[in-house]
């Protein structure tokens, strides 16, 4: 009987007066840009900055208040904003939103990397995989952005241009992408191993299928024999040390 009032005196999970509020917050906040992009027709870069960093913000509301996946899915959708508007316009302020997005997942990997496992398993994966994602979309635009759009480091050796972006993205990739996948394995943490993964298989897909034939003579020795070094050395430090004698 007590039980029954109590439940019955608690305002139900959809009746949450401060989530309600919170909700119609951001609607109006979001039909504010819509009239304000109508009126002054502001650019679509602006609008698409300016959810770039409400996303971040959102997301890291919804972290605080331990809202299950809503954090990372927001970030996710805003990401993938940011990665189509700078495949479009090839602008620098989509690039900012890019970062935006890509500073946000970096935030919340080392949040959680430092919590542990204390949140459900597929929040973690969607922070983690969120990572290795916009760590991938962000150094492919920036490195095209400094390379192509801006000219810098625009150098040839032995006629091949823009060497530096294909053998620096592809250690770029695959080094932290071992680190991860040696230290989630050592934690026996399949989130930050699964990130690693990731970045691991962009790495060697770019080295062979990409690099195979625009890399040449000494450089395309060097890439993959810098890579072969690298694999070889993580697999080395994944390995199980010696059983201790009995």
């Amino acid at each position: 009987m007590d039980s029954t009032v109590r439940s019955a005196a608690r305002p139900a999970q959809w009746l949450d007066g401060s989530r309600i509020l919170q909700s119609v917050g951001t609607m109006l906040l979001l039909v504010a840009l819509l009239l304000l992009w109508k009126e002054t027709l502001v650019s679509p870069l602006i609008v698409l900055l300016a959810f770039s960093v409400l996303a971040a913000l959102g997301t890291f509301h919804f972290e605080r208040r331990e809202i299950p996946r809503a954090g990372p899915l927001l970030s996710l959708a805003s990401l993938c904003a940011a990665a189509g508007g700078y495949s479009l316009s090839l602008d620098v302020l989509a690039l900012v939103a890019l970062a935006i997005g890509t500073g946000t997942f970096a935030s919340l990997a080392w949040l959680h990397a430092e919590r542990g496992g204390g949140a459900s398993s597929a929040h973690r994966l969607l922070v983690f995989q969120g990572f290795a994602w916009s760590g991938l979309l962000f150094t492919m635009a920036a490195s095209f952005h400094l390379f192509h759009a801006s000219g810098f480091f625009d150098v040839q050796f032995g006629g091949d241009r823009y060497v530096a972006r294909r053998l620096v993205m592809t250690l770029l990739w695959l080094t932290p992408g071992l680190w991860f996948v040696v230290h989630g394995s050592k934690r026996e943490d399949g989130a930050i191993a699964g990130a690693g993964v990731v970045l691991v298989v962009a790495a060697l897909a770019k080295l062979l299928l990409y690099d195979t034939t625009h890399l040449h003579g000494p450089l395309r020795i060097a890439a993959f024999g810098l890579s072969g070094l690298l694999t070889m050395l993580g697999g080395r430090l994944l390995a199980p040390g010696p059983r201790p004698l009995t």
